[in-house]
């Protein structure tokens, strides 16, 4: 099912969208002709400016289960899904709603699953890959199969300045957070593998930017605006 998309959008831009606070701050208008990827429920962004998506992504088995009726009736295909998601009795009692499989390397004693962390980048779409940290990156790692060499990400601040508000659309109640003081989401493993992708990336000449307007975090993905790409 796969090749049918492989390198279809062969040197092309795409944008992906998270969760974060700040995408209700992004003029989500500039993007209504570009190909858009969205990930777990943002889906939700359509109610805030988003005028489509192309792609959609869920990686995190529990994301799915915990939300699998809004999934179910609100995504479309092209679904990217993990591919032990045929694993869960939900999927089979459900619509058996059509998607790309993604194979994850879930063993955490095979060192597969830190594979991303160790620089061992994966250089077929079958390979599969281990853990990514966020569906950022696993949904990175899709549009660089997808042919796409200029990825953009919007939304993914990996702070919270009100813990209140973890996402754009209101508060995971997965989420517990004891400090309604800014938090920081950045990790060693995250670090790690953020700047494998970027090296792995520049090397087959694709460009990863985070125009997140809440991105405060100078030293793991390279930054830009959403005005400065349309203001060329």
């Amino acid at each position: 099912m796969f090749e049918d998309y492989k390198n279809k959008y062969s040197g092309q831009r795409c944008f992906i969208i998270g969760s974060g606070p700040s995408l209700l701050e992004e003029n989500l208008s500039l993007i209504k002709n570009e190909k858009i990827f969205i990930v777990n429920r943002g889906y939700k962004a359509l109610d805030h400016g988003l005028s489509h998506y192309d792609f959609y992504v869920c990686v995190d088995k529990n994301v799915y289960e915990k939300n699998h009726n809004e999934i179910q009736k609100t995504t479309k295909f092209p679904r990217f899904y993990n591919h032990t998601f045929m694993d869960s009795q939900i999927y089979w009692d459900g619509p058996k709603e059509k998607f790309i499989p993604v194979f994850k390397h879930e063993n955490k004693n095979s060192i597969l699953y830190k594979s991303l962390m160790l620089g061992i980048m994966p250089l077929d779409y079958y390979d599969g890959w281990g853990k990514a940290v966020t569906v950022v990156v696993d949904t990175a790692l899709i549009a660089f199969f997808l042919g796409f060499k200029e990825i953009y990400i919007l939304g993914v601040d990996l702070y919270y300045k009100d813990n209140t508000k973890t996402h754009f659309y209101g508060k995971e109640e997965s989420i517990y957070l004891d400090s309604k003081k800014p938090t920081k989401l950045i990790s060693q493993a995250l670090n790690i593998t953020v700047k494998n992708l970027n090296k792995f990336f520049h090397h087959h000449s694709v460009k990863m930017i985070n125009l997140s307007k809440g991105y405060k975090h100078n030293d793991i993905f390279l930054t830009g605006s959403l005005e400065d790409i349309f203001n060329k």
